[in-house]
Formats: structure tokens, sequence, C-alpha cells
């Protein structure tokens, strides 16, 4: 409920062009609600958030009972990918038909190679759909490609030529990268953080066009 109350709120900040890590840390200094879970990005995965959460409702719907709340929080954290996508093909001339993109990071979360529900691979699935060409790596994950998407074992090689990079996953080593080395690489200088993992002050002196969830 956590997760979803703050990417909502993330989509509020964007339009109001405010820095929802502030909103974040204000809302997690009560006490009686904390900071866990405020961390605005792509949505919840994995084994158990998703499964338990639908289990739920359904057991409420078996015996005619709403839980709304809950199904407002599944809704928005489906939704979440389709709103980062929608970002991405603002900056890209609202298509991304033989844009090559690539996401970096495909497990759910950092140190695991679990991939269910993973918010990246949503992301990925959508981005075929889009007819865009996409480009992946994870330090560990590794995932059967098909024609429009391909896995690299190096980070240079996944973001030769991309329009856009994705960072799906908070994995340390993405933070600790010489983005400066990279950007010659790449098409077109675009950064799409979906975990707000990067300085975003540092990659703008370096060039990039950033793009957080909600990171003004």
């Amino acid at each position: 409920m956590k997760i979803s109350f703050i990417n909502e709120l993330a989509r509020l900040c964007d339009h109001l062009k405010i820095n929802v890590n502030d909103v974040s840390e204000g809302v997690g200094l009560d006490n009686r609600i904390g900071p866990h879970f405020l961390n605005a990005g792509m949505g919840y995965g994995g084994s158990c958030f998703p499964k338990d959460v639908n289990a739920l409702i359904q057991i409420a719907k078996d015996h005619n009972h709403t839980l709304s709340i809950l199904e407002k929080v599944v809704e928005v954290n489906e939704t979440q990918p389709q709103y980062f996508i929608e970002k991405i093909k603002q900056v890209l001339g609202g298509v991304l038909e033989n844009k090559t993109i690539a996401v970096i990071g495909l497990s759910f979360k950092a140190n695991t190679d679990d991939t269910r529900e993973s918010p990246s691979l949503v992301l990925i699935n959508k981005l075929v759909e889009e007819q865009a060409a996409v480009r992946v790596h994870d330090p560990i994950v590794k995932i059967t490609t098909a024609a429009s998407i391909h896995q690299f074992q190096s980070i240079e090689e996944t973001v030769t030529g991309a329009h856009a990079l994705v960072i799906g996953t908070d994995w340390d080593v993405y933070k600790q990268l010489d983005w400066g080395s990279l950007k010659p690489l790449m098409e077109q200088p675009n950064i799409f953080d979906g975990r707000n993992l990067l300085d975003k002050g540092i990659l703008e002196v370096l060039g990039f066009h950033y793009t957080g969830v909600a990171n003004h």
C-alpha cells in the first residue's frame, strides 16, 4: 500500500514539478508511518507482494466483500510501468518504433536473481509491443531473449547505439558506473532512472538528459 501510495503521489509531483523524494522524506518522518517502502519507482514485484495482495482481494470477493484500497494498490502498481513508458515516449518524439532502448536491471529488486513479477520485465514487454529494439543487462539474471531483445554481458555493449537507457533495478554496480565514458557510446544521451538511483545533477553536468520518477 505504501509503495503504490508514493508512486501515485509521484505522478502528481510530476505535474507540479515537485521532487517526490522530498515528499517521501516528510511523510516518513511521522513515526506512525515510517520511511520504509516509500521510495517511488516502477512498482513492486517478487514472489510475495503481488500474489498475497491478489489472494487477499480474492478472499474478500469470495465472501461478497470489496477491499477497494487494495484493489487500487494493484491498479497503481500495474499501470506504473506504462506511466514510465510514456515518459520515454515524450522524450523520444512520441513513438518508440525502431528506437533502441537499453534496460539495465532485470530482477524485481537488487541482490537477487528473482524476476517474478519484475517491473523491469513488464516494462520490457511493453517496449517490445511499441516495436522498440531492446538491449538488456543484469549482473546475475539471465533471460531467454526474443528477436527484439538482446542480452549482453557488459554495460558497454548494452548501451551502444541506444536512444535511451532505463534503470530497472537499483543494483549498486550501476550507481558506481563511469557514466561519462558510457555517454559517447549512446546514440542519444537519455537516462530514465526507474529507481531514482543516480544523482540527477551529476548526470546533467555530464551532458545526459536525465528523467527520474518525479525527481525534479
